[in-house]
């Protein structure tokens, strides 16, 4: 089912997305493709918790997308999957994010 979706929002965007890393209600999906001029990180947090394929089952509470230059594909975009996977293997880390007031706050935590 997600490679079916996956390839129709490519269709429709041009931007290959990869499976989204999904830890503690916290999801962090990830694409790449040339139309994207300079590699950006957005974060958002839901009024409403959504579901999401994750591996505990828990709804999504927070996103952090990532949208990644054709340029960046390798270096960039594995360095900062790998950043914010070390951060989610932490259960306090998590809480934090969870918690945090704003997005700064969040940038802060996972540049610790």
């Amino acid at each position: 089912m997600f490679k079916k979706l996956q390839l129709k929002k490519h269709a429709l965007t041009g931007i290959s997305f990869m499976l989204p890393l999904v830890v503690a209600s916290i999801a962090i999906p990830h694409g790449k493709s040339l139309s994207v001029k300079e590699t950006t990180v957005a974060i958002g947090r839901l009024k409403n918790e959504t579901e999401w394929e994750s591996v505990d089952g828990k709804p999504v509470k927070l996103v952090v997308l990532l949208a990644v230059n054709e340029a960046d594909k390798t270096g960039v975009h594995v360095k900062l999957l790998s950043n914010m996977a070390r951060k989610l293997a932490s259960e306090e880390n998590c809480k934090r994010l969870l918690d945090a007031k704003d997005a700064d706050e969040i940038i802060k935590i996972f540049g610790e």
